[in-house]
């Protein structure tokens, strides 16, 4: 049996398998988990299963269970970190190259991971005449789910007929998969649009050949055997201008030839949805194989987003995916480190901040007229499952003739969502209300203290072991400048403010924190930089908020950049802050006892997405998923009258 090793943080190329049509035995592989190099086990609850998509119409599915003479098994059994997996008969019903991907699902349905691997299907006796079908075999997924995507589908691109209804249970292939089969067709056609390592596994290339009669293309070329649907708005990216020119042969979506529409070294701007034929050829005498093209070209989503360049196309695209029902599809982390619009309705919608409730995700953000609108900005809010799809916005407080904002979100003690209100001007406010929601559908204030000291920002919330909630306040812009933190025992219905340190001059001043606890009486705060030219403060206690120190950090690639921390059970500290000179939105990660004590030792920077420049744009907020190690971070972005707020799945 063929054992193949897969580490999910480092992809690498696809592994490859050669199989054999009707042969039981290549049908079965080992394959070797781990995660950054470390073996990898699945949480509690979580399956197995196969999606696959091999070469002509209908050759695609995905299963967990197989039921045939041999009687009804798993697909993949579990040892340790070892998957022992079989490829199901009707996934090797056509020669030639079928794209199997090893899917791991969370207990509630969530894909935790997928990996991709070629396999070459090979039969020396193929006639031509085998017939084809899909196989749809999730045991774990209930009718009920199936329907409800079905109906999601129907309604969002009228992807299917209407007049179709369903019955039986989701392992009624014959009855659901014939309609799953159209949604999936869908779907996977608009991800291969965004995903090159898609392409390359689901597209059959040939060398040589012709893509029309007379139309010739030499040894030393690559195309694509079928034509294939691309949705507008897209590029095809030649990467390698110098040695590779590019051909591009459109067709109608009834496979009508309309004529070469590219044949030159440069980039091919798609505007219409079609069929095309792509074609790569080298300028020198070297043969091109399947195996690199994806190095050679990409097919890259152009966002109707105002902010995003060219350039900014592979950190800031928006991955079309959806979910069905509870299960989203997505091959491989396709979904990861892109931006999805939590909200792209008219106005100035600013200051999202995220949490987790009891399974799925709340976004509240402000929207009003302008950055500075002190009449009639609002708190809205929009739902998600998975920080992809997001629900319809909602507003959830309105303080008429004055200004709204959410400053600071977290959870209580039950797990309910708590976040602060700031009612009034931001550097001086009439008020500041916590409320507090269980459903997502109601909101109830539970509190409105009278403070000690002046507060112009109250930041995140979290829950302190023996202690109770804390929070980090600030004031803007006073002549005397103040930080501390907020301590409630009650689970938030009253708060004790304490001062760590006061600033004559504005600009020294520390503002809008995040902070974490790291274990052993342990807490880390950090805060931004007012001044133009600056670094983001550390703040460290080692007896639970009793004492503190105060130190400047080497993140200086900072411009009113708002931070945002998550710890992770492997002792890693992430931190999430927009680069507003550079209109970045970037991570750090390092060992939190290590920045703890060394505030300087921060890691560098990685991008995950990108927007527009300077204040219309930033205040990144980020959250853990309750069922991974996932992280969702929002942001918004756009001009002095829009912005859009965005949200980032990322790892």
């Amino acid at each position: 049996m063929r054992e193949i090793k897969i580490d999910f943080d480092n992809p690498g190329l696809p592994q490859r398998l050669d199989v054999v049509e009707n042969d039981a035995q290549s049908r079965f592989f080992k394959a070797v988990l781990y995660k950054d190099g470390k073996a990898y086990a699945a949480p509690s609850g979580a399956t197995y299963s196969i999606m696959y998509r091999g070469f002509g119409p209908q050759n695609e599915g995905w299963y967990d269970t197989i039921n045939d003479g041999a009687g009804k098994r798993a697909v993949c059994s579990v040892s340790g970190n070892v998957v022992t997996c079989e490829i199901a008969r009707q996934a090797l019903r056509v020669p030639g190259h079928v794209s199997v991907v090893l899917c791991v699902t969370g207990s509630n349905g969530y894909m935790l991971h997928g990996w991709p691997i070629d396999c070459n299907c090979r039969n020396d006796n193929y006639t031509g005449g085998t017939s084809v079908e899909s196989f749809f075999y999730i045991t774990q997924v209930t009718n009920a789910d199936w329907t409800s995507a079905i109906q999601t589908w129907e309604e969002l691109k009228n992807m299917i007929d209407p007049t179709l209804s369903l019955s039986g249970k989701a392992a009624d292939a014959a009855k659901v998969g014939e309609a799953v089969n159209n949604v999936i067709d869908d779907l996977q056609n608009t991800q291969n649009i965004l995903n090159t390592q898609n392409i390359t596994n689901t597209l059959s290339w040939e060398s040589g050949g012709y893509t029309k009669k007379g139309e010739k293309i030499d040894g030393n070329a690559i195309r694509n055997v079928d034509s294939y649907e691309i949705y507008k708005t897209a590029y095809i990216v030649l990467k390698d201008k110098k040695n590779y020119s590019l051909r591009v042969i459109k067709y109608n979506l009834d496979r009508v030839y309309i004529g070469v529409v590219n044949n030159k070294s440069s980039d091919y701007k798609i505007t219409e949805t079609a069929r095309y034929k792509i074609a790569i050829e080298c300028k020198t005498s070297t043969p091109v194989t399947p195996e690199m093209v994806s190095k050679i070209i990409s097919i890259e989503k152009i966002i109707d987003n105002n902010f995003a360049s060219k350039e900014d196309i592979k950190q800031s695209d928006n991955t079309y995916a959806n979910q069905f029902n509870n299960v989203i599809i997505a091959i491989g982390d396709g979904i990861y480190n892109k931006a999805y619009s939590v909200t792209s309705q008219n106005l100035y919608n600013s200051w999202p901040f995220v949490a987790p409730l009891y399974g799925h995700f709340i976004c509240l953000y402000t929207k009003g007229s302008s950055h500075v609108d002190a009449t009639s900005a609002d708190i809205y809010m929009s739902q998600s499952k998975n920080g992809v799809v997001w629900s319809k916005e909602e507003k959830i407080i309105s303080t008429q003739n004055t200004r709204d904002t959410v400053t600071g979100i977290g959870n209580d003690t039950n797990g309910n969502i708590i976040f602060w209100n700031r009612v009034g001007d931001a550097s001086y406010p009439t008020k500041f209300e916590l409320y507090r929601t269980s459903d997502g559908n109601t909101f109830e204030k539970i509190s409105e203290p009278n403070f000690s000291y002046m507060c112009s920002h109250i930041g995140d919330i979290i829950n302190i072991p023996n202690l109770g909630l804390m929070c980090f306040w600030n004031t803007y812009r006073h002549n005397n400048s103040n930080f501390g933190y907020m301590i409630s025992v009650d689970n938030g219905l009253t708060w004790t403010q304490k001062v760590i340190q006061s600033y004559s001059e504005w600009k020294k001043c520390p503002t809008e924190f995040t902070l974490a606890y790291i274990g052993n009486n342990k807490i880390i705060a950090m805060g931004r930089s007012e001044e133009d030219v600056g670094a983001m403060t550390q703040v460290t206690s080692i007896d639970n908020g009793s004492t503190w120190i105060v130190n400047t950090t080497n993140i200086t690639d900072v411009w009113l950049s708002t931070p945002s921390f998550v710890y992770k059970d492997n002792g890693y500290l992430h931190l999430y802050y927009y680069d507003r000179k550079t209109g970045k939105l970037k991570r750090r990660v390092s060992i939190a006892d290590n920045v703890f004590s060394n505030p300087t030792n921060w890691n560098e920077p990685v991008i995950l997405s990108s927007g527009e420049k300077w204040s219309n744009s930033g205040n990144a907020n980020a959250t853990k998923f309750e069922y991974n190690n996932n992280v969702l971070v929002s942001y918004y972005s756009g001009n002095d009258n829009t912005t859009n707020i965005y949200s980032v799945v990322t790892s």
